[in-house]
């Protein structure tokens, strides 16, 4: 199949995208299937990797199937990590680039056409912005502030450091990076069930990162992510904070680049972030304490250190 018409990119290029998803998140995915439907470019096929059996509308199944788009769902336990799930997903595709998705984002209309590109000028591995989306009637707290606590929630990457900003749930590589890097780390990514430690996207970029893979950032790329009170919430964001601290000590064995001296080096560097974005007034005042209180839970997560509400992380 032609990936070009007059110089354009054409309707459909070699891409496959994967979705993971759980059962009680069916409303998130046929949202997220309806929007792909609305893309300016779509792709060859769709994996959905979920731990039980969906059923989805029988009106925009049969909406890809005229589009001669076949939908593939894969059930899985739910104790896997997201890691081992999207490892699945990318074994089951048939393209050349392999595109990941949230099933509680959604992306713009040019979305696929903006990470081709990058992926078409010679990226590796590419990732996008992810902005928030309340759901309707949620109003958020006073303290919420989209770039000290966005990261926490996977959303707000814009303003962080280029390697930093890419996550899973706008990421997309050239199939072949597995051969040169590997899968992802089935050890990592949080689930339902599975052990709570985060970081299989950004571990997978670190690797590429350092064996001379491109990398590459598209901010044009972009997808808005759901959000709602059970994790626009303090307790919520003091364990995801706990969590980064341990899953970093955990990556510490493994990898060079996550090393004590390297932990002390960001969270010196989110400390004094915290102040330059509030003088630079693109953060408020109210959220500085609550920054500094998650980077407190941060350094707890890497020594070990729990309370009465990380218990349950």
């Amino acid at each position: 199949m032609e990936k070009r018409l007059d110089g354009k990119i054409s309707n459909f290029l070699d891409t496959s995208l994967v979705i993971t998803t759980i059962k009680e998140r069916r409303q998130y995915l046929v949202d997220l299937l309806q929007c792909i439907l609305n893309q300016t470019i779509k792709p060859l096929e769709i994996i959905v990797v979920c731990d039980s059996k969906i059923k989805m509308p029988l009106e925009i199944l049969g909406r890809y199937e005229a589009l001669g788009i076949p939908i593939a769902f894969i059930e899985v336990s739910p104790e896997l990590t997201l890691g081992e799930t999207r490892n699945i997903g990318l074994r089951n595709t048939h393209n050349q680039y392999i595109f990941f998705l949230d099933d509680d984002t959604f992306p713009n209309s040019n979305w696929f056409v903006e990470m081709s590109k990058s992926l078409e000028k010679g990226a590796d591995v590419v990732g996008g912005v992810s902005r928030p989306f309340f759901n309707k009637g949620f109003k958020e707290p006073i303290w919420w502030d989209e770039v000290l606590m966005g990261p926490y929630v996977a959303v707000g990457n814009q303003f962080l450091n280029f390697y930093d900003k890419i996550w899973g749930c706008n990421f997309a590589i050239r199939k072949d990076v597995v051969n040169k890097i590997g899968y992802f780390d089935k050890n990592l990514g949080m689930r339902r069930a599975s052990p709570k430690l985060l970081a299989e996207d950004s571990e997978f970029v670190d690797r590429a990162v350092r064996s001379g893979l491109v990398v590459r950032f598209n901010s044009r790329a972009v997808v808005q992510h759901r959000l709602n009170a059970d994790r626009i919430n303090l307790l919520n964001f003091k364990k995801r904070a706990w969590q980064e601290g341990e899953t970093f000590k955990k990556l510490n064995v493994k990898r060079k680049s996550y090393s004590t001296s390297e932990f002390i080096r960001v969270i010196s560097l989110k400390y004094l972030r915290g102040f330059y974005f509030v003088i630079k007034r693109k953060s408020t005042v109210v959220a500085l304490p609550i920054h500094m209180l998650l980077l407190v839970y941060e350094l707890m997560g890497w020594l070990g250190i729990n309370d009465s509400s990380t218990l349950s992380v």
